[in-house]
C-alpha cells in the first residue's frame, strides 16, 4: 500500500499538470481566437473611422465644388436672359461711340452650346479698340463666356464739309475727312440651358 500511496503521490502532481497543461492549451487557444477576432474587430472599426473621416472631408469638398459649379454656372448666358445681353452689347457700344448692327444669331444647340452672332460696328479706332477690350474683357458682370471668333477691319473714310466764316465777310466751305473703322465681328457667347 504505501507503494499505492507514493505512486498516488507521483501520478496526482503529473495527472494534475497534464489537466492543468490541458487547459492551459484549451484557454490559450480560445484566447489566440479571441484576440485575432479583437484585432479584426478593431482594424473594421478603424476602417470604418477613415470611411467616416474621408465622407466628411469629401462633404466639405462638394460643397466647395458646389459654391464654384453656381460661380461657374453664372458665367454662361442664360437662354432666356438672352435680349438682356443683346441690350447690354449695344449700351457697351453706344458708351464707346461705336454704332453696332447685329446682322444675325445662331442659337445653341446640343453640339454647339453657345450663341454665334455676327455683327458690323463701326466707329473711331480708339474707340473701336476701347469696346472690343471691354467686351473681351469681360465687363458684362453676369456673361462671361464671351468670345471673338472672327473679326476683319476695313477702315472708311467719311467726308463732311464744314462752313466757316472768317470775321464774318465770306463763307468758305472747307471738306473735313473723319477716318472711321467699320469691323465684321462673329461673337460667340457660351450659355447654359
Amino acid at each position: 500500500m504505501v507503494f499505492q500511496k507514493t505512486y498516488l503521490k507521483l501520478i496526482i502532481p503529473i495527472v494534475l499538470i497534464i489537466i492543468a497543461f490541458l487547459i492551459i492549451f484549451f484557454l490559450m487557444n480560445e484566447i489566440f481566437s479571441s484576440s485575432e477576432e479583437y484585432f479584426q474587430g478593431r482594424q473594421e472599426v478603424y476602417a470604418l473611422q477613415n470611411k467616416i473621416q474621408n465622407f466628411y472631408a469629401h462633404e466639405n469638398l462638394l460643397e466647395e465644388i458646389k459654391a464654384k459649379s453656381s460661380v461657374i454656372d453664372g458665367a454662361f448666358l442664360k437662354n432666356n436672359d438672352f435680349v438682356f445681353f443683346i441690350i447690354e452689347l449695344e449700351e457697351l457700344a453706344g458708351k464707346n461711340n461705336i454704332d453696332i448692327n447685329i446682322r444675325s444669331v445662331v442659337s445653341p444647340t446640343n453640339e454647339n452650346p453657345y450663341y454665334v452672332l455676327e455683327t458690323t460696328m463701326t466707329g473711331a479706332f480708339p474707340d473701336f479698340l476701347r469696346n472690343l477690350f471691354a467686351l473681351e474683357g469681360n465687363s458684362f458682370s453676369e456673361y462671361r463666356l464671351v468670345e471673338i471668333q472672327k473679326i476683319s477691319l476695313k477702315r472708311i473714310i467719311k467726308s463732311s464739309k464744314e462752313e466757316v466764316s472768317p470775321e464774318g465777310s465770306q463763307e468758305a466751305a472747307e471738306a473735313v475727312q473723319e477716318s472711321l473703322v467699320e469691323a465684321e465681328l462673329e461673337i460667340k457667347v457660351y450659355s447654359n440651358p
